[in-house]
């Protein structure tokens, strides 16, 4: 905190070691949902997470231009309310009462 980017030292990354250690880590989770007998529903969950996930980023990047996933499904649920409150922009609504951050988020 209150150093300039350019005040900063860069510290050196062994990228070898980090790919062994991704690998390592999914290798140990493969391996224990074979032991426990459950790798089918293991893989099962990952690939439906994954087409979950690619359909939510591709609605989200058609909808909005870009993705913009800080958590999970955030590109198409944004892009989807996005997508709503211009639609009432343009039939000519009133959205001045519409509160698009929450009560616990409003400034006051």
């Amino acid at each position: 905190p209150g150093v300039k980017l350019d005040e900063m030292d860069e510290f050196k990354v062994s990228f070898s070691k980090v790919h062994a250690h991704i690998l390592m880590h999914n290798l140990l989770w493969i391996a224990t949902a074979y032991v426990a007998g459950i790798l089918p529903l293991v893989l099962r969950s990952v690939s439906m997470i994954f087409a979950i996930l690619l359909v939510s980023s591709v609605t989200g990047k058609f909808l909005y231009g870009s993705t913009m996933e800080a958590i999970p499904f955030e590109t198409g649920i944004k892009a989807l309310m996005m997508y709503m409150y211009q639609r009432k922009l343009k039939k000519g609504k009133d959205v001045s009462r519409t509160n698009t951050c929450g009560d616990s988020q409003q400034a006051y």
